[in-house]
């Protein structure tokens, strides 16, 4: 097994490169009172930055389904018409953003 800790720069850049080819990051998301804003998983995509290589993975966006209700019960995916919209267009933004250049849920 390789060991991934070293102090050598030219090894750590390599270890970056490695992970960015290797790893794919999965981001989960559900329906939220803050939607139709992405900036919570778009500050979430920017942490990715700390960690050499993993801002250059590729990354999956996996978004929880719903249901319409009368009442939301976020636990259950279970949402009034109110925020079965938000959310709709709270992906909608998303899918803009896994697009654009610069963002950080390119790729």
């Amino acid at each position: 097994m390789k060991a991934f800790c070293t102090s050598d720069d030219a090894k750590r850049s390599s270890i970056g490169q490695y992970l960015s080819q290797r790893l794919t990051v999965l981001f989960v998301t559900s329906p939220s009172i803050a939607h139709p804003s992405p900036r919570l998983i778009e500050e979430v995509a920017c942490s990715l930055s700390l960690v050499e290589g993993l801002k250059q993975c590729n990354k999956i966006i996996i978004a929880d389904g719903i249901k319409l209700a009368d009442k939301d019960v976020w636990k259950q995916g279970k949402v009034t018409e109110e925020y079965f919209s938000r959310y709709q267009t709270y992906l909608r933004r998303l899918s803009v953003l896994t697009k654009q250049a610069g963002s950080p849920l390119a790729g």
